[in-house]
């Protein structure tokens, strides 16, 4: 539920977070405040159990796919839009499965070697 605040004189505007408090759940309750005076309460909960290995592979994957990136943006000078950063993604996840079929060990290095060498 959001209220409408209204401000004193001295203060002309506000915005962020006023007040955080950690329950006893584990969750996060805070109190925002918008530029436009609207203040209200959100709540976050923490994640539910541990993450299971198919999760956990599909962020090792994401990582390494995104640091090879980030190195390959800067040695090849790419831009990061993107519809540029889609088709790298999708090379560089393409070069990550073979190499993980064929029982290789994937290191950002070897997929920006990889990458290059195969589209440069």
């Amino acid at each position: 539920m959001a209220v409408k605040v209204q401000f004193t004189d001295l203060i002309k505007s506000m915005s962020g977070t006023i007040s955080k408090k950690r329950l006893p759940d584990g969750s996060i309750r805070r109190l925002v405040v918008k530029k436009n005076g609207y203040m209200y309460e959100t709540t976050t909960y923490p994640r539910k159990g541990p993450a299971n290995a198919k999760t956990i592979a599909k962020q090792n994957r994401f990582g390494l796919i995104s640091k090879a990136f980030t190195v390959l943006r800067k040695e090849m000078n790419l831009s990061s839009d993107p519809s540029t950063r889609k088709q790298v993604y999708a090379a560089l996840g393409a070069i990550y499965d073979k190499l993980l079929s064929k029982g290789k060990e994937v290191t950002s290095d070897k997929l920006v070697e990889l990458y290059a060498y195969l589209y440069w």
